[in-house]
């Protein structure tokens, strides 16, 4: 029961923040984030809140899902390769995720099937067909977030 007060109480608080209001049961320090209300037209979740999170060797990938769209960020570290940490997991040859998203930090290499490479790195871009192997480059953690219903399909066995 309290936490669906509360629940409500941030949905009325962030509508009122976003309106320029700032009601005084509402206790923000400058920079802090606000909850996102979730309502029909406006829906969000924060990463360090994620629904699951599904850790393997060398990595992990926090997941959250609002509505329709599943988003991961992962955080790999160096040493990780697709075939020898998620390989295993999966049971295919090669990587059959779609990936849609942006790199935050660290850089990875990518082997596709059809015989491409690419790099990536901090502020790409990126669409990744599936058929792929990768694996991080240099001494920094790679961070990146996908947006692709796909992502919900990743380091999951079966």
């Amino acid at each position: 029961m309290f936490s669906e007060v509360r629940a409500k109480l941030e949905t009325v608080a962030s509508c009122l923040w976003w309106k320029g209001l700032k009601p005084a049961f509402l206790k923000r320090e400058e920079g802090a984030n606000v909850t996102m209300a979730d309502s029909q037209s406006l829906k969000a979740k924060n990463m360090d809140a994620a629904d699951e999170t599904r850790t393997f060797d060398n990595g992990k990938i926090d997941i959250v899902h609002v509505d329709e769209v599943t988003a991961g960020r992962f955080a790999l570290e160096p040493g990780w390769r697709w075939s020898e940490n998620i390989k295993p997991i999966v049971g295919t040859d090669s990587c059959q995720v779609l990936h849609t998203g942006y790199v935050i930090s660290g850089r990875m290499h990518l082997v596709h099937e059809d015989g491409s490479e690419q790099d990536l790195g901090p502020g790409d871009v990126y669409v990744i067909r599936p058929g792929h192997d990768a694996w991080i480059e240099g001494d920094e953690t790679y961070v990146g977030v996908d947006f692709s219903s796909e992502t919900e399909r990743y380091a999951k066995e079966g």
